[in-house]
């Protein structure tokens, strides 16, 4: 256990004897609970009232720190409320927050070129929402030096930093991390001491906290002094991300005034901080897919040329051809292409000697780095030394290589003169005091103006996605051109009964759409390359036999639509840019469906096979066009490594998928290594997707029917219709018991075919017994909302006009925010098909979905209505929500009604209806028409 020393006051002990307490013990056996809820969900808990032992009420929010959990924790009548000024409420602060997204969405769709007016809108909201003196965007480049792009500040605030730049160091790599992890920071107050965290003795000899998710985390004493040289006395910071990627911060600062944010304010800006993301990633998609459109006609006519071409002379027939069109597409001035085979540079590169050193430096720092690119404006300070003529031609550079180091594209620009103004000399940048006594930051910000003569113009991130699809195919345009000498080799050589028979065998052993070796090929070469490197163990030079098992991740919604025929382009795309990774003795295969498997030795430690599959990903997460439209997936890698114990090429092959699903469950997007605690988990979660078809066919599914109330009369005048499997094992399970085993067996679309089916023939018997219903509503999972005969199915089933509610979870328009789903919600809706949204308040872009999908309505999730009666945060967090949905026509169901209480607390906000165990559990078809026919014969009277 560890605790900052603020901690003990909280509790009224010491902190030695803090420290000696148990949870249960400090907040009693319930909030210990929740706390352990926390810890295994691996997610935060925000802003809800917890009680101490002493009966001491604290307003507190939870972070992940795994193996641990932290706890942030706040007392009015113990905090220091030194700065908290008049203030927002949190409704007042979340319509303002309202109104600054539809302002940012206006300005987003009016202009083609957005950023400008975007980033001036984004800093002036954020003052205004804020209060801060002073707002300024700053936008990191490809060296992580910054830029002030736009800037608020109050009258009084003389220093202005628009157009400065500033030193790589002033955030380092590790504050960078901390920034991305964690969207939103604050510091109180400059002047206030540090809080250190005291440890328990066992503790202290643990691994250390990990506090990357505290909103209140301190900040080092080198940041502390950085801050205070600027004049800086408070600061609240929200990070920008871009593809999964830092792309800049809106830094917040008070001069002379200390700051501090509550939970709640900090859960409102977490969530604006991610909306003014997802604009800027418009804006910049919109961007880079005109880089893309441009490059991607090249990159088809060398496809073409690398098929069709008799000559196999790789230089003359494609590198000197588009040589001189690399300018206008890129922006370089030189290009090099390297592999053993080959060494082309351009008329404007540098020297081969220049080249060389080039080379070699990106070799040697890509191995430490752990990274297959390099992209710098500055390459002179990477201490690359190149001679005066060199200088001329490789101010900055893209380097990119495929896995094994041999193949290399290198972009150079020259320098240009052009002047930089930085916020003091960016040469005084952080520096280590004498005798060790820590880091002093640079105390001046006046303007310093540099003249760059070794610089070129930045990279843009559009040059950098042009750049990496060229690669790509440039390096698959090469295997196919050297490939074809062996080919035609042993067309020459053979005869031509032999001829028939190599192509048969060919046939037998590659899959026909991809050209990857198939299932049968792949059992072959496996169990050789097992064999091989058990003979290798025990040398010296031996090096690891790796199997990755590779799933796409978003080849499904691809397929379903825009079509097969775009699906097997796709597979081929994702084929060629597996191949452009490997090395000549790697194998690659398709399994079948979305499934590739790799083969490799590829290094004597687990760092060359994380680096191969760190490229991997890299590379299949770039956007592709097809058919016209950008497309977007990713990957999800399970690894295993042959070993003495479990040698066989089944056991091989088995412990990969299990690494892979592993990586499924993480999130999808990352790989995972085998490993002996993840058989369990999964044979268990295998079992019960077996047990789950034989179910299905057996008819052990039912469904169970949840009341919906009118809010004012407690009139029951609906019903959810939730999935129940009774299992002859485990007896009746909910559907968050088996729904991970349910997509599992891929049958998630046949389950909501038979709860839309069911419900039909129960509203059919029940309206046959006198009961009319006005909505009955029906959970439909992205998958069968994207299916072809859904519409049919829906229009076949005949549900009286405007009954039928599908309840979509927020989450799918994130997963799939395009304009197919959005046209076929428009066709249910005009089937008399009501589409409302579950469990709202938890997605990232409530909103954004709430105007472009336009439901009927929406229901507050029950983590939003259960606090509500403690927490008066809770309660005007509820009322703006039911305002705003009231002021869009769209009707508000309360969750998680437990109690009287809630139901008329729902009631007096505005709610249209009401759902809980406190006025109804769910319950079987023929109980819900007893409970129904009851209530409407009390409620008539």
């Amino acid at each position: 256990m560890a605790a900052s020393e603020n901690c003990a006051a909280l509790f009224d002990l010491s902190l030695p004897e803090l420290l000696k307490r148990s949870p249960e013990q400090l907040f009693g056996g319930e909030a210990a609970a929740v706390l352990a809820g926390v810890l295994t969900q691996d997610r935060g808990l925000q802003n809800f009232s917890l009680e101490t032992s002493s009966g001491l009420s604290l307003q507190a929010s939870c972070f992940s720190c795994r193996p641990y959990v932290g706890l942030c924790l706040e007392h009015p009548s113990l905090a220091d409320h030194a700065g908290r000024q008049e203030e927002p409420s949190p409704t007042e602060l979340l319509r303002s927050i309202t109104t600054a997204t539809c302002l940012l969405q206006t300005i987003d769709e009016a202009s083609e070129d957005g950023l400008e007016p975007f980033s001036n809108t984004m800093v002036n909201v954020v003052r205004t929402i804020t209060g801060f003196d002073r707002v300024m965007l700053y936008r990191f480049d490809s060296d992580w030096n910054g830029i002030v792009i736009a800037e608020d500040r109050a009258p009084e605030v003389a220093t202005s930093y628009l157009g400065l730049h500033f030193p790589s160091s002033d955030i380092p790599r590790a504050a960078r991390h901390l920034f991305h992890a964690n969207s939103v920071r604050t510091l109180v107050d400059m002047q206030r001491p540090a809080s250190a965290l005291q440890y328990t003795k066992a503790y202290s000899q643990a691994q250390p906290v990990d506090l990357g998710q505290c909103h209140y985390r301190d900040v080092s004493d080198v940041h502390r002094r950085y801050l205070v040289n600027m004049g800086v006395r408070s600061s609240l910071t929200f990070a920008l991300s871009v593809n999964n990627k830092l792309w800049g911060l809106i830094a917040c600062h008070n001069m002379d005034r200390s700051r501090q944010i509550s939970p709640t304010q900090l859960v409102i800006f977490k969530s604006f901080s991610d909306i003014m993301s997802v604009g800027l990633s418009r804006i910049l998609a919109r961007q880079e897919k005109q880089a893309l459109d441009e490059i991607t006609r090249l990159c088809n006519w060398i496809r073409d040329q690398s098929a069709k071409s008799v000559s196999t002379n790789f230089v003359e027939v494609i590198l000197r051809p588009i040589v001189d069109q690399l300018p206008d597409l890129i922006g370089c001035d030189g290009f090099v292409y390297i592999s053993p085979a080959v060494l082309f540079s351009s008329d404007n590169a540098p020297s081969a000697s220049g080249i060389e050193k080039v080379r070699c430096f990106f070799r040697d720092w890509s191995r430490h780095q752990q990274s297959s690119s390099l992209i710098t404006a500055r390459l002179r300070d990477y201490g690359v030394s190149l001679s005066s003529s060199d200088q001329t031609k490789a101010a900055g550079v893209i380097a990119i290589q495929n896995a094994d180091d041999a193949t290399k594209m290198l972009l150079f620009r020259r320098p240009r003169l052009f002047s930089s103004t930085w916020a003091g000399d960016p040469k005084h940048r952080v520096v280590r005091l004498e005798g060790g006594g820590g880091l002093d930051p640079r105390s001046s910000f006046e303007r310093f103006v540099e003249e760059n003569h070794h610089s070129c113009l930045e990279w843009t991130l559009a040059d950098q996605a042009v750049a990496f699809q060229l690669f790509d195919t440039l390096s698959h345009a090469q295997f196919v051109m050297d490939r074809r000498d062996s080919f035609e080799a042993l067309k020459i050589a053979k005869l031509e009964a032999i001829e028939a028979t190599e192509r048969m065998t060919h046939a037998a052993m590659h899959d026909e759409l991809t050209g990857l070796a198939n299932r049968r090929m792949l059992e072959i070469e496996l169990q050789g390359s097992i064999e091989r490197s058990l003979l290798s163990l025990d040398e010296p030079e031996a090096k690891l036999t790796a199997l990755l098992h590779l799933d796409l991740d978003g080849f499904k919604r691809v397929n379903d639509t825009l079509g097969h025929d775009s699906g097997d382009q796709l597979l081929v795309m994702v084929a060629n840019s597996i191949r452009g990774c490997l090395r000549r003795e790697d194998l690659a295969a398709r399994m079948g469906g979305d499934e590739f498997i790799v083969l490799t030795s590829c290094g004597r430690s687990k760092d060359a096979i994380e680096a191969l599959a760190s490229r991997l990903l890299q590379v299949l997460s770039n956007p592709i066009q097809i058919s016209g439209k950008v497309c977007r997936i990713s990957a999800s890698i399970g690894i295993a490594i042959v070993n003495r114990q479990d040698n066989s090429s089944s056991s091989l092959l088995r412990r990969a998928d299990i690494a892979l699903y592993e990586s499924k469950r993480k999130g999808k997007g990352c790989y995972s290594f085998y490993d002996e605690n993840l058989d369990k988990a999964f044979n268990q979660e295998v079992q019960l997707a077996e047990e789950f078809e034989i179910g299905f066919s057996r008819s052990e599914l039912l469904l169970y029917y949840q009341p919906l109330f009118r809010a004012d009369s407690r009139r029951l005048v609906g019903a959810e219709a939730l999935v129940r499997w009774n299992h002859p094992r485990m007896g009746l399970l909910a559907p968050g018991q088996f729904f991970n085993a349910v997509d599992q067996a891929r049958m998630m679309p046949a389950l909501d075919h038979f709860s839309l089916s069911q419900a039909r023939d129960d509203l059919r018997r029940w309206m046959e017994q006198g009961l009319s219903l006005s909505k009955l509503s029906v959970n439909v999972s992205a998958d069968r909302l994207l299916s072809q005969d859904l519409v049919k199915h829906v229009r076949a089933l005949d549900f009286p006009d405007g009954v039928l509610v599908f309840e979509l979870l927020e989450s799918i328009y994130l997963d799939y925010p395009d304009q197919d789903l959005l046209d076929k919600i428009r066709d249910l809706q005009d089937l008399g098909v009501r589409i409302e949204l579950d469990d709202f308040g938890t997605g990232r872009t409530s909103v954004i979905s709430l105007m472009s999908v336009k439901p009927s309505g929406i229901k507050l999730d029950r983590g939003l209505v259960i606090p509500s009666q403690e927490s008066q945060d809770a309660r005007c967090l509820m009322k703006l929500v039911v305002d705003m949905g009231h002021s869009l026509g769209i009707s508000v169901t309360a969750e998680g009604v437990e109690n009287m209480g809630t139901a008329k607390l729902a009631h007096d906000f505005g709610c249209d209806m009401l759902q809980g165990y406190g006025l109804g559990r769910p319950m079987p078809p023929d109980h819900f028409l007893g409970f129904a026919l009851k209530n409407h014969a009390e409620t008539m009277a």
